[in-house]
């Protein structure tokens, strides 16, 4: 009856369209599963056949009322059986409505119907409230699979797990825009631009000199024609193309000779530099070296032989501190 009941909404809304779960969707789901009891009921676990129908208020939240049925046998007492009827509604929060894979919580309340033997079942009727959660995965627009588990908390508390199909119809969901590109807006600017180029532009006309009007046939005739009016307009922007092209490579020629003249006139000038330092260099140990033999002549005492000593070492160490600052020759 579930998959006939499933076939039949599916060919009936086959022309409806929508996305996923959005707003205003209605939506039908059969289920079968399990029910397993937590509690000291002594009850079995035993199949459910389930039915839902759900309403969506926006893209996120939505409700459904459910219709649940299962038979259950006791464990202490053989060949007896209990029926359970279990009606409730329930609030469905979706995450990621827009996606294929839409997983959700519920939570919501209700009431069990249940018939057995009295020494099985103490009350007919009593309330429970449920929670938990659940996917759905949408095969197409108006299919998906479904998956479902309840924690339900009632005087025969249970887990209800389910597995079926959801069938949504109806519902607004907007078009999704694509993101701009950088190639689509270079497309759509370049598109402009050349419908902007082939649309004949009005060419201003000179007023005659002459008050005496020209015939219409005249006129006419001096006015250029579209093709012409394109083909100066063409051949007047190739021409600024290519002057801007042409000034654009002069000046960037001049600029790269003056940047290589600099360059070459520094190196020369550091070449300069480094060997006038040399020189300096070269002239001055040159005189150190004579200073103690010309002082040796004169026949200085031993204090100023100590001296020259002392003098001498202060001067070397003075040109090595220079050598050491001098740049390595090119």
């Amino acid at each position: 009856m579930c998959a006939c009941a499933a076939v039949s909404l599916v060919l009936t809304f086959s022309g409806t369209v929508f996305g996923a779960v959005s707003e205003g969707q209605f939506s039908v789901s059969p289920m079968i599963g399990g029910y397993t009891y937590d509690g000291g009921q002594h009850l079995s676990t035993a199949p459910v056949y389930s039915l839902r129908g759900g309403y969506s208020f926006t893209d996120h939240i939505g409700v459904e009322a459910g219709l649940d049925y299962s038979i259950t046998s006791s464990k202490l007492v053989t060949d007896k059986d209990v029926s359970i009827f279990k009606y409730g509604v329930e609030g469905l929060y979706h995450f990621m409505p827009d996606k294929k894979l839409v997983p959700f919580v519920a939570a919501g309340l209700g009431g069990y119907n249940m018939s057995g033997p009295s020494a099985l079942v103490s009350r007919k009727t009593m309330g429970f409230i449920d929670y938990g959660g659940g996917v759905k995965y949408f095969l197409y627009d108006r299919l998906a699979l479904r998956a479902d588990v309840r924690h339900v908390v009632a005087n025969a508390s249970a887990f209800e797990y389910t597995l079926g199909v959801t069938i949504p119809f109806g519902g607004t969901k907007g078009e999704a825009r694509p993101a701009p590109t950088f190639a689509s807006v270079k497309a759509a600017l370049a598109k402009k631009r050349q419908e902007q180029v082939e649309a004949p532009q009005p060419i201003p006309q000179e007023k005659p000199r002459q008050p005496a009007a020209a015939a219409p046939e005249e006129s006419k005739a001096r006015e250029p024609s579209p093709s012409e009016q394109l083909a100066r307009m063409k051949e007047q922007f190739t021409k600024e193309e290519l002057d801007r092209i042409t000034t654009f490579k002069t000046e960037w020629e001049k600029g790269e000779e003056a940047r290589l003249a600099a360059e070459k006139s520094a190196r020369e000038q550091e070449r300069l530099n480094q060997a006038t330092t040399r020189n300096e260099l070269s002239r001055e140990e040159g005189r150190m070296d004579a200073a103690p033999a010309v002082k040796q002549t004169k026949g200085k005492s031993a204090t100023a032989g100590a001296a020259k000593k002392s003098a001498l070492k202060k001067w070397h160490k003075t040109v090595d501190r220079k050598k050491r600052l001098l740049p390595p020759p090119l």
